[in-house]
């Protein structure tokens, strides 16, 4: 895969999911912006995962940092999914320890794809 496409591909994933985590904190939590969340995080995370080659170098702890993240988010909604079993405009909401690193996603959202070596 060249550089350019997985880092379009992480820009579109962090752009769907900023969106969702946007209409999910204005809707008051609702569980149906969760869901967008972990389809998208899920994509996301799959995406790092199927390409490590590509997160060697500089940024390597910080897409370490980005897929535990993911991982515990994702393991965590699928738990309280099953065990709330919440309807589509439920408020949800569950605690997670792991932080979300907003500094390093949004560095990756300003990548210039048209800069990036090919």
């Amino acid at each position: 895969m060249k550089k350019q496409n997985f880092y379009s591909k992480i820009q579109l994933y962090l752009k769907i999911t900023q969106s969702s985590y946007s209409n999910y904190i204005e809707s008051e939590k609702k569980f149906i912006y969760t869901k967008v969340l972990r389809k998208y995080n899920g994509l996301l995370l799959n995406h790092l995962i199927d390409h490590p080659e590509m997160i060697s170098g500089d940024n390597f702890d910080n897409f370490v940092q980005l897929i535990q993240h993911l991982s515990i988010w994702i393991e965590k909604w699928d738990f309280y999914v099953k065990k709330d079993n919440p309807s589509i405009n439920e408020k949800f909401v569950f605690e997670n320890e792991s932080t979300f690193p907003r500094d390093f996603t949004n560095n990756l959202m300003r990548i210039k794809l048209s800069e990036i070596n090919l």
